[in-house]
């Protein structure tokens, strides 16, 4: 679905703002308004409504995922849809930096651990290491994985020693992530 502004002039001074039905690209008018700013307004508000059924959508793919044991694609789709609910709380903030403060949001306390050799906050693990390892790599790196916890409810993070040094991740981060996207208030309206 797509929507366009028609500009005024074309309609003695009235502005439209139309959605494409996709019958065969006839424009349907959707609002009529006789101020800009309010036009303007309305469709900031109409794309916002777009974007949280999005989230929503992909947290609910996720979930699905996640229940039938794909949990390397949930965990990327459900830090996509922390990365879009950033991105509508920090739009003046890089995509890494706005990813990383919104999880500083979700989580009350702060975190570090100890991963390659290095003290790093849980944030920036989850960023670097878990999310865009999983885009740009489609996989986790082989020093991470998650831990075969049924609970549900662990947050843990392992820091293992030798002889494998993996960095174990409690599934509890998942459902975490999971409520924490779906009670921001950037999603309030899709409740």
């Amino acid at each position: 679905m797509s929507y366009t502004l028609i500009p005024a002039k074309k309609f003695r001074g009235t502005l439209l703002l139309t959605q494409n039905s996709g019958n065969g690209g006839l424009w349907l008018p959707q609002i009529e308004t006789h101020s800009v700013s309010a036009a303007a307004r309305c469709m900031l508000r109409t794309l916002k409504h777009l974007l949280m059924q999005g989230i929503k959508r992909t947290v609910d793919d996720a979930y699905f995922l996640w229940t039938y044991g794909k949990k390397e694609s949930a965990f990327l789709l459900v830090l996509i849809a922390v990365a879009a609910v950033s991105k509508l709380r920090y739009p003046q903030l890089r995509d890494g930096n706005a990813f990383r403060q919104t999880l500083v949001d979700f989580q009350p306390v702060r975190l570090q651990v100890e991963y390659r050799g290095e003290l790093q906050t849980i944030e920036h693990i989850f960023y670097k290491w878990v999310r865009c390892h999983l885009v740009h790599e489609s996989e986790l790196p082989a020093d991470i994985e998650f831990q075969g916890d049924d609970s549900n409810g662990s947050m843990s993070v392992r820091a293992g020693g030798q002889p494998d040094y993996l960095l174990q991740i409690g599934t509890g981060w998942f459902f975490h992530f999971v409520q924490s996207v779906l009670k921001s208030t950037e999603m309030a309206g899709s409740r």
